[in-house]
């Protein structure tokens, strides 16, 4: 595999069919130069371990970003009724059968993996905010 089909190769598995412009971002070259190496005008110097380093970037961001969306995830076990409770607490309802089907609707979300933000939307949804 020459460099060329490496990036075509990694662009596409990467960032999709439009891979070029991030691609050129994430390696700090023009985009023109992207396009200029497609077509053997040019060459991009050490494009391997750019390529890698960019990579080894991406890769720590999205850890970072699994982190934050896992910040609230507990164990389905571990949320009871008091956990419930206090999320639906935070929120307003038009009455009480408003309140007691959010609450149903939250029990039946809890699963062996459970985000308590999943939890909140569904208070969110039957609360006040959503319903007029």
């Amino acid at each position: 595999m020459n460099n060329i089909e490496k990036m075509m190769a990694v662009g596409k598995l990467v960032y999709g069919d439009n891979w070029q412009s991030p691609l050129s971002r994430d390696i700090d070259v023009d985009s023109r130069t992207i396009r200029y190496a497609l077509k053997g005008e040019r060459e991009i110097n050490h494009l391997s371990s750019r390529l890698t380093e960019a990579l080894e970037q991406k890769i720590e961001k999205i850890k970072s970003a699994i982190d934050i969306i896992n910040s609230d995830k507990m164990s389905g076990d571990d949320v009871d009724v008091d956990i419930i409770s206090n999320i639906i607490d935070g929120y307003e309802y038009h009455d009480e059968q408003y309140k007691k089907a959010a609450f149903d609707e939250m029990n039946n979300a809890v699963y062996a993996d459970t985000w308590l933000s999943d939890l909140d939307s569904i208070a969110r949804k039957w609360s006040k905010i959503n319903k007029n």
